[in-house]
């Protein structure tokens, strides 16, 4: 329920406009204009994989970081997926377990970051038969230095 409570937090506080891909010049990456935007769960743009999975592996991406046992509470990472299912990142809440906010050890967020950048299985969005960008989140609930919990 609090892991709830803190995704509807994200979803308040991350407001954004939408957006949808444009081609690089150079054929790369695409960046995303403004446009409406689609959140994940209308788009298909959940990540594929369990989130005991997911939990179990960003435990591992923090454990190999250090130590950071006095850590506890939620980090919240806002992104984008563009047409091409890349990742890019926009925000970062990190709130303690009575959900004010805090600032956790920079190489566990980094961390985290790092876990989220390198999950290959994102896929673009589809809305009304286009390829789109979408607006996705993944919040890791921390208990002493492990993660426990990861959704969506």
């Amino acid at each position: 329920m609090r892991l709830i409570t803190c995704l509807i937090a994200v979803y308040c506080c991350f407001g954004l406009s939408s957006t949808q891909a444009r081609p690089a010049p150079d054929g790369g990456i695409r960046a995303c204009d403004t446009l409406p935007l689609q959140p994940y769960f209308r788009v298909g743009g959940k990540y594929p994989e369990s989130s005991m999975s997911l939990a179990n592996r960003a435990d591992k991406a923090i454990e190999s970081k250090g130590s950071f046992r006095e850590a506890s509470g939620y980090v919240c990472f806002q992104f984008l997926i563009n047409d091409l299912g890349k990742y890019q990142l926009l925000r970062i809440l990190q709130t303690n377990e009575k959900y004010e906010q805090t600032v956790f050890a920079p190489k566990m967020v980094m961390a985290l970051d790092e876990f989220i950048r390198n999950l290959n299985q994102w896929k673009p969005g589809n809305f009304q038969g286009k390829r789109i960008c979408y607006q996705g989140y993944m919040s890791f609930k921390i208990e002493e230095g492990h993660v426990t919990q990861v959704s969506p």
